[in-house]
């Protein structure tokens, strides 16, 4: 999945995609999991990339992947651990912010998003 602006013409927005899961009340372990490819031409303080986990009233739980702003263009996972919000439903989002000023682009590419849970 791709979130943010690539190849069209940079303009203020905010690209997210989101779901709500149910982490069972017997789940021994349960781990968020994801590859992420990171685009940017701007810095951190205009432009980002991000994952967090809410509550179910979006009440941040815990940051997948810090606010960042990178160009790396590379692959990179990440891990989280889901076990602490047993018997809760949480909210796993990922968002890229471009700010639209400057024609600094800002975008990353998801992949093999899941959560494993062990019983």
């Amino acid at each position: 999945m791709r979130l943010g602006i690539t190849h069209q013409s940079d303009g203020q927005s905010y690209s997210s995609v989101c779901q709500a899961v149910t982490i069972p009340e017997d789940a021994t372990s349960a781990t968020l999991s994801f590859w992420y490819y990171p685009l940017s031409q701007d810095a951190l303080r205009y432009d980002w990339q991000r994952a967090i986990t809410y509550d179910h009233a979006w009440v941040v739980l815990d940051w997948a992947m810090p606010q960042v702003c990178s160009d790396s263009q590379t692959w990179a996972h990440h891990t989280l651990d889901l076990t602490p919000y047993k018997g809760q439903t949480i909210i796993v989002y990922f968002n890229v912010y471009n700010d639209g000023i400057g024609n600094r682009k800002t975008a990353m590419y998801l992949d093999d998003v899941l959560i494993q849970v062990c019983r």
